[in-house]
């Protein structure tokens, strides 16, 4: 709600002076009038009146609003006013993309070989086998969650693991889970444990 309020003052005022003079009848008459009108003044104006604001959203985000007002001064005048302003509509933004799968087979690529001393599994291999492909079948490779998988380990000649390949995939493997493989599949002295990461699951 807004208010107006109006105030007006004035003053005024008129000065005259005049002069005559008169003869007989055969005499000239002559007379002299002046005169003056001043005044001064001062005013203001106000009104009174409301403001209505209409908000509307559609289906697409998007912004509508609309106002108008009307006021009347204590003298008898009237303001009138309106405003509209208008947004674009936009799409919504698009929803975030599903989180990627954390379970599943393997993908048929490389897994990460441990850091040392995960890595040193004292393999006995001979020296003519270092750096060939060790095959791993799925009944020597354990993990808690998935099954079916098979391996491809390298060694160098001091039987320490140089690169691990999934050749089959298998199924129902968990990120975040390991796969154990049982020494006894390249005759060595420690099991090799090898975490599975969100990459290597195959979406």
């Amino acid at each position: 709600m807004m208010a107006m309020n109006v105030v007006a003052k004035g003053a005024g005022g008129r000065d005259r002076a005049s002069s005559r003079v008169a003869a007989c009848c055969c005499c000239s008459v002559a007379s002299k009038v002046s005169a003056s009108i001043w005044g001064s003044g001062e005013g203001s104006g106000g009104g009174e009146g409301s403001i209505g604001i209409d908000t509307d959203f559609s289906g697409k985000l998007g912004l509508s609003q609309q106002a108008s007002g009307e006021g009347k001064t204590e003298v008898g005048n009237k303001i009138k006013w309106s405003s509209d302003i208008e947004t674009e509509n936009f799409d919504p933004p698009a929803p975030a993309p599903p989180p990627p799968p954390t379970s599943g087979p393997l993908k048929t690529a490389t897994l990460t070989v441990p850091p040392a001393p995960g890595n040193a599994v004292g393999a006995k291999l001979k020296t003519a086998l270092a750096g060939t492909l060790v095959p791993v079948l799925p009944a020597a490779i354990t993990s808690a969650a998935g099954e079916g998988a098979a391996l491809a380990l390298t060694f160098d000649t001091s039987g320490t693991v140089t690169a691990i390949f999934v050749t089959v995939p298998g199924t129902g493997y968990v990120a975040g889970n390991t796969l154990t493989v049982n020494k006894a599949s390249y005759d060595g002295t420690h099991d090799l444990t090898i975490t599975i990461s969100q990459d290597n699951i195959d979406a």
